[in-house]
């Protein structure tokens, strides 16, 4: 029978916002199993991911080559399989998403993967944030939302292939713009920077909606990580109960952090800028983005 998972952390961000680094920093530490990409291959083969994750950090004989091609991911294809429509949604999903049979299957899938020493799930989402969803499914969870100025966050977005808004928000999975978002959208001439800036506010004001617990969540900017990220990493263990161990520490000191917080203002063009500051005032006040 599966284990039962207990207590997972749960890295929630808009996309573009830093995330992948801080699922590797926290995939350090002995204690954390997460989702290789051999999981959206075989997801119904829960021991197979679960030596892959233990061959990348309990392996040193790995050769480097193969190591590399290790990394923890969201793996969105792992979740379709036992969750349809988890990736593809177009809302964010809340409690009333999740049910009974959808439950059941995601819980002993995850379980299926833990072991030990490995017995604490390390989960990364963006985009949606579907707080009200996840904690349906893993009621004990302990979320960290990870937030990033949004400038650089629009300025990201403008130069993936997989960004949706290059066809406007028909296209996209963020819904349809409020009456005052396609306002501000048609004044900009329709700009691509500016629903770009949109994508994040509204991840935003989603995660304002969903009204997480305090002692639920954890809040930490881009920021701050690059800034200090054995601290900012350690006062994410110390929130999820995980013992901070000198080999923790020394391994996420090794990692090399090259901070990218201004490259926005070198990306966009000074109309782009505007447009996009005009757009995300308010917010970016709020979390002291100057």
């Amino acid at each position: 029978m599966p284990a039962s998972p207990d207590r997972p952390l749960i890295i929630v961000s808009a996309g573009r916002s830093g995330s992948t680094l801080l699922h590797r920093l926290l995939a350090l530490h002995p204690q954390a199993m997460w989702l290789a990409g051999v999981s959206a291959r075989l997801p119904t083969w829960p021991r197979v991911g679960r030596l892959t994750v233990r061959l990348k950090a309990d392996a040193p004989w790995l050769p480097p080559p193969v190591a590399r091609r290790i990394n923890p991911g969201e793996v969105y294809a792992f979740w379709e399989r036992f969750a349809p429509g988890f990736a593809r949604t177009t809302k964010d999903l809340t409690a009333a998403d999740a049910d009974i049979a959808t439950v059941a299957r995601l819980r002993d899938a995850f379980g299926g993967l833990l072991g030990p020493p490995r017995d604490r799930l390390l989960l990364k989402i963006t985009g949606w944030p579907r707080l009200g969803f996840l904690r349906r499914v893993f009621p004990d969870a302990r979320f960290v939302h990870l937030v990033r100025d949004g400038r650089a966050v629009a300025a990201s977005l403008l130069t993936v292939g997989f960004w949706r808004g290059w066809q406007g928000p028909e296209a996209w999975r963020f819904g349809a713009l409020s009456p005052a978002q396609a306002a501000v959208w048609q004044s900009h001439d329709r700009s691509p920077a500016t629903l770009a800036a949109l994508e994040w506010q509204i991840v935003l004001d989603a995660f304002d909606a969903a009204a997480m617990p305090s002692d639920a969540i954890h809040a930490l900017t881009y920021e701050a990580l690059c800034a200090d990220p054995i601290g900012a990493v350690g006062r994410i263990a110390d929130f999820a109960d995980l013992p901070v161990t000198p080999g923790f520490t020394k391994a996420v000191a090794a990692v090399p952090i090259e901070p990218a917080n201004d490259k926005w203002r070198r990306q966009l063009t000074p109309e782009q800028q505007q447009q996009v500051e005009a757009t995300l005032a308010p917010t970016l006040a709020r979390f002291g983005y100057r």
